[in-house]
């Protein structure tokens, strides 16, 4: 719960910081005196995140000796990292254009570090306080993709089961892109970790071994089965950021989870869980994939794709953002 005090401090970091020196130390002061305060001290922790989404990767391995790796292969891996997060971006928008501004902050040590960060958005200031997401505003493609990028390679590295399923929510060229990366992993023998890292997300932190690498290519190279969309009622019973997991309380008892790659339904599922009483309903779509080589081994996935309350709550939201029903 907040209080009036802590509602004063977030309206204080929330002002503009102009780019001179004394401007920036003036908001570094406020956050390490407001950081003393028990009360302040989840606000500061929050604010001391960066106000851009960030990818912050290690690269460690038996090619990395000290802070040096190849510089090809380095070369290669960040530009198919940007090629990776353009092609997600325009499959999450449904657009065969799109131009994105991916940003990489210098490669710097540990391991060998390098930062993929989203472009400022104009007028980033945030909405009206009294919302569900006293921090949310238009976020650029290229947070979104990153954040979907971070999930699907951290979901290589713990769920080989429902990889391959969860990699047909993408079109065609965004899996061939993130199929390079996963090669250019494995080919330079490298173990990543990082986290995905913005103000009012949560820290997502993530591992892509050489052995995820394998499965994440072996995953792209499975075949599309068969695909319908189910219709359910439940609660929102559970949602995690880190892997963009949600799962439902449904009628009769049971249990449905879904993986939410759209942005407007994961702001949406979101927003729900805040209010646990609410019955909703929806649709997903149910994906089976098989081996190339196997089709009795057959792997199911569900993808949500659209959610609202019980009708007279609210409007129904579907994968693009746009109102189904009212």
């Amino acid at each position: 719960m907040t209080t009036d005090a802590d509602n004063r401090l977030r309206a204080a970091l929330d002002e503009p910081v102009g780019a001179d020196l004394l401007s920036r130390l003036s908001y570094a002061s406020l956050l390490t005196f407001a950081g003393q305060i028990p009360e302040h001290q989840a606000t500061v922790a929050e604010y001391s995140l960066p106000a851009r989404a960030e990818l912050d990767l290690h690269l460690d391995g038996t090619s990395v000796h000290g802070h040096e790796t190849d510089a090809e292969d380095f070369g290669s891996f960040v530009q198919r990292v940007a090629k990776s997060v353009h092609a997600t971006a325009r499959s999450g928008a449904d657009r065969q254009r799109m131009k994105t501004h991916l940003q990489v902050v210098g490669p710097a040590q540990g391991s060998v570090r390098v930062v993929f960060r989203a472009p400022e958005v104009p007028d980033a200031r945030p909405t009206d306080r009294s919302s569900a997401f006293p921090l949310q505003q238009r976020e650029p493609v290229e947070a979104l993709a990153l954040r979907t990028l971070a999930s699907l390679l951290g979901q290589a590295e713990s769920d080989e089961e429902g990889l391959p399923a969860a990699l047909q929510g993408l079109d065609a060229r965004a899996r061939s892109a993130l199929r390079r990366v996963a090669v250019t992993v494995r080919d330079a023998g490298w173990e990543v970790s990082g986290e995905l890292k913005k103000r009012g997300w949560k820290t997502a932190p993530l591992t892509f071994s050489t052995s995820a690498a394998e499965r994440m290519i072996r995953a792209t190279d499975q075949q599309l089965m068969e695909e319908h969309v189910e219709s359910f009622y439940g609660k929102v019973d559970g949602w995690s950021w880190s892997d963009l997991k949600v799962k439902f309380r449904v009628s009769g008892g049971k249990w449905l989870r879904a993986t939410v790659l759209a942005a407007p339904l994961q702001q949406r599922v979101a927003e729900l869980l805040r209010t646990p009483d609410v019955w909703v309903e929806g649709t997903v779509k149910v994906i089976s994939v098989s081996d190339d080589n196997s089709r009795n081994r057959v792997r199911v996935t569900r993808i949500l794709e659209s959610i609202a309350p019980r009708p007279g709550q609210d409007a129904m939201i579907d994968a693009s953002g746009e109102q189904v029903i009212s």
